[in-house]
């Protein structure tokens, strides 16, 4: 198949270009006598003087075909946002000029603000636990001259792992995720099915326009307006129509019991306790080798939530940072006052933008003043 651009004096061969595979042989249509029956022929919707003759070839208007491959990228970017995400983050990451990693879960991901960074990359998301956190970390330090790392954990992270989580929801993002931008499945031995949202095309260069897509979404942050934070509310409430600042006290802390139980069932994790443990004394050791200063930060939390956490997670996280060999910054804001209960949270245990420009300024002060 060969492409024809029926060109005016607002549209060109120019326009086209780009959307194409770089096989595809693109010409300006000149003659009707050139064409052969599955050639394709691409023409603006503002062209008025288009030929009847033209109707017995195959023809498609530019404006249409903008909008369906739009449409379909969207789709596929929304659908595996993480990966686009952390995988422009990490080339990021990997810059010289690059001062401060920040990682973690979705506290990292919502409590951040990088307009209070300078020369600073999140390479944090939705679920993340400290083996993926740290892979990530490590790998971006390779090539670069980083001095800060900040993890943003809840006081149960010691106890998480990803890849051994019960959900498939949650292990599915190690197919989707980590597996392709990592080549690592930690401990998980069958790793469930993606969806294939691949949009194989000889003729569109989807993959280019897909990546150019998700370039471009990176660079306004974790959450926007393709990928709202809405798409990852933790609504634990039933009447999912509301925000948790028009929850009565109720509603909030039957919120905040739900929502701690479930993180309260991992606490029988004493295997993956013991490897994150050692996971981190490897990352302390690397980065006390390296002079990066390292700050674990315990992101705050609604009272709702803290009051029904299981309390032997923080006797446990206090405990290993105690017994660690090495120097760690921890900076612990679950129940620090600055933050309001009411204003400043999304849920019960992630910020809003309120909180997150908090937090964010708290944490940019702390890394000038540990600079040396």
């Amino acid at each position: 198949m060969n492409v024809y651009v029926k060109e005016t004096t607002d549209f060109s061969i120019n326009k086209v270009k780009p959307l194409l595979n770089s096989k595809v042989k693109i010409s300006p249509l000149i003659s009707i006598d050139e064409l052969s029956c599955n050639d394709l022929i691409i023409v603006s919707r503002e062209d008025s003087t288009l030929s009847a003759e033209l109707n017995e070839y195959y023809v498609v208007i530019y404006e249409a075909l903008i909008e369906e491959i739009s449409r379909r990228v969207i789709l596929i970017y929304r659908n595996n946002h993480d990966y686009y995400y952390l995988k422009n983050a990490l080339n990021q990451a990997k810059d010289s000029n690059i001062e401060t990693l920040i990682t973690g879960s979705s506290y990292g991901s919502y409590g951040i603000d990088l307009s209070y960074f300078n020369n600073a990359v999140n390479l944090s998301s939705i679920s993340q636990d400290l083996y993926y956190s740290q892979k990530l970390v490590l790998q971006a330090c390779q090539n670069n001259n980083v001095k800060n790392i900040v993890f943003c954990v809840g006081y149960y992270c010691f106890y998480n792992d990803l890849s051994l989580m019960q959900s498939t929801e949650e292990v599915i993002r190690i197919s989707k995720v980590y597996y392709p931008l990592l080549h690592d499945a930690h401990n998980c031995l069958f790793l469930p099915s993606k969806e294939d949202y691949s949009q194989s095309n000889d003729v569109i260069d989807f993959d280019s326009i897909l990546e150019s897509f998700a370039l471009e979404d990176y660079r306004r942050g974790f959450f926007t307006d393709v990928y709202p934070m809405l798409y990852c509310e933790t609504k634990v409430w039933s009447d999912k129509t509301k925000q948790w600042c028009e929850l009565s006290e109720q509603e909030k802390d039957d919120a905040g019991k739900i929502r701690a139980e479930l993180h309260n069932k991992s606490i029988k994790h004493t295997m993956t306790l013991k490897e994150n443990m050692l996971l981190f004394q490897n990352l302390v050791a690397y980065c006390n080798k390296k002079g990066i200063n390292l700050i674990f930060v315990v992101t705050p939390m609604t009272k709702q939530y803290l009051s029904y956490l299981n309390p032997k997670f923080k006797d446990d996280f206090y405990n290993i940072l105690d017994k660690t060999d090495g120097n760690v910054h921890l900076l612990d804001l679950a129940s620090n006052d600055a933050f309001d209960n009411d204003v400043d949270f999304n849920d019960t245990d992630h910020l809003n933008d309120s909180g997150s420009a908090k937090l964010s300024s708290i944490i940019s002060t702390i890394l000038k003043e540990i600079q040396p």
